[in-house]
């Protein structure tokens, strides 16, 4: 029994990235900054760990195996202004209540003009 191993030996190839390696990556998209693109993670594991990856094997590791992706911001206009940006998000108002149907799809009466119209309607001549 001594010379029996006590679990499979793993077959197939080994990885590009060893794992030690994968978890100093890991480590590095949690950080708040993180990465813009794979290409800017590829470039961070030449510098910092010497290794040489394609993109697809960057992707394929970072995307699949770590669920994981670069942190981009959202994109806006060039011409925004950002002080006019932040003062609109300070006027928006909450809703009052938590209803599906918004302010602007309800008539004046609270009731959805479309429910009206159809309970309004004489559907006698229809049967």
């Amino acid at each position: 029994m001594a010379g029996i191993p006590s679990h499979k030996p793993r077959v197939g190839r080994k990885t590009k990235i060893p794992t030690w390696e994968q978890k100093v990556l890991d480590k590095q998209l949690k950080q708040e900054e993180g990465f813009n693109s794979y290409g800017e993670i590829r470039q961070w594991l030449q510098e910092k760990l010497g290794i040489v990856s394609t993109y697809k094997n960057v992707h394929d590791l970072v995307y699949y195996r770590m669920r994981c992706r670069p942190k981009v911001p959202r994109p806006y206009s060039a011409r925004q202004d950002q002080a006019q940006a932040e003062d609109y998000k300070k006027t928006l108002r909450e809703p009052s209540h938590d209803c599906v149907v918004c302010r602007d799809c309800v008539g004046r009466n609270g009731k959805s003009p479309l429910l009206m119209s159809i309970r309004n309607k004489d559907w006698s001549k229809y049967q």
